[in-house]
């Protein structure tokens, strides 16, 4: 399945040899995607007491992280606003399953992070441990059942998607969250769109409610 916006990448990725891991071109069209209908102005200085906060101008911003020292010089991108301190979306290419467990400080970190409504939500990784993702900016409010959707016993669901990018080295494996109509002070998505993209295939990307 490909969503609209993400057709202009067919071209470039039919270009690409197999195996290729030119991925220049593809990253900067995926980027493109995500800033260019960004809102310019957010909410920001949100008060949970009070449930206010104030228009500010958006601030996008790049950030490179490799937790587990376990990818390439590429790393794990994040776009992150920090006029209203939420993340936007997230992508790596793949190195294959993460060797490190969850067990110590990265887990500890985990448990320590705010988290909205724990009725409805997890501390949801952007970017799956298993792919080299860690705690602090990579965890998002996620909708629980969305969280654990396509595990081993069930054949479709977030997770799916996840599996198949550890199990496929080369690929690069996409995240976007998004915030319309949003509360908790525009911080807990409504939306997530997760990808898939490989050389020589169309864009598989898919979307959920959060």
């Amino acid at each position: 399945m490909t969503l609209i916006p993400y057709q202009i990448l067919t071209k470039s990725l039919m270009a690409m040899s197999p195996g290729s891991d030119r991925w220049g071109r593809v990253v900067r069209r995926l980027e493109s995607i995500w800033t260019s209908p960004y809102p310019e102005m957010v909410v920001g200085s949100w008060d949970p007491k009070t449930a206010t906060g104030q228009q500010v101008p958006s601030k996008l911003v790049w950030v490179r992280l490799d937790e587990f020292d376990m990818l390439d010089r590429r790393g794990i991108r994040y776009l992150f606003d920090i006029a209203a301190e939420r993340l936007v979306a997230a992508y790596v290419i793949s190195q294959g399953k993460n060797a490190v467990t969850r067990k110590g400080e990265p887990d500890d970190r985990l448990a320590g992070h705010p988290l909205h409504n724990s009725l409805l939500f997890d501390r949801g990784h952007t970017i799956a441990h298993t792919l080299g993702g860690g705690a602090d900016i990579n965890i998002v409010p996620q909708n629980s059942k969305v969280n654990r959707s396509g595990r081993k016993d069930l054949p479709t669901g977030f997770r799916t998607l996840e599996r198949r990018a550890v199990e496929t080295p080369g690929s690069l494996y996409f995240v976007r969250w998004l915030y319309n109509g949003a509360t908790g002070g525009q911080q807990v998505p409504t939306s997530v769109e997760q990808g898939l993209l490989l050389p020589m295939r169309a864009p598989e990307v898919y979307t959920f409610a959060n």
